[in-house]
């Protein structure tokens, strides 16, 4: 949906920005986890920048943060993406797409059943604030990619 609704150009871009972001903060975990030099790796090292299917909460904050949706004090960054949607070639699209991000960023984020320790309560309740809100825009952008077509 992404290609056809903001163009190919715009989908591979962000596409290679979470690629060299993901890679990046997934090297630092691995540094952080195994300690091992990158040339000591040898054939490990192609399996590394695959992101495990269930990412460290350090992981996801690392990528969050190189993207700049998750500010230093872990909270959701939605002026990066109100600030992409704002700079959209197809003006009609982006204001669309900004109503729905103004309706998504008024969603409750699900915190209050979850047992959090209070050290690491604010990382999860920015990853929570983040999933919320994505998965509204996701939903959302979809729609409206869809009406499009």
């Amino acid at each position: 949906v992404s290609k056809s609704c903001f163009g190919e150009d715009t989908a591979v871009l962000l596409e290679k920005m979470g690629r060299e972001v993901g890679s990046k903060c997934w090297m630092q975990e691995w540094h952080r986890l195994y300690g091992l030099p990158e040339e000591r790796q040898t054939r490990r090292r192609r399996n590394i920048l695959k992101m495990p299917s269930s990412p460290t909460d350090s992981l996801l904050a690392c990528n969050l943060r190189g993207l700049k949706l998750l500010t230093d004090e872990n909270e959701m960054n939605y002026d990066v993406v109100d600030n992409w949607l704002k700079n959209l070639n197809d003006t009609e699209l982006g204001e669309q797409l900004l109503e729905k991000s103004a309706s998504c960023k008024k969603l409750q984020v699900p915190i209050p059943n979850l047992p959090i320790d209070d050290e690491i309560s604010p990382l999860i309740k920015g990853v929570l604030e983040f999933r919320t809100y994505m998965n509204c825009m996701n939903a959302e952008g979809t729609k409206v990619c869809r009406e499009r077509e």
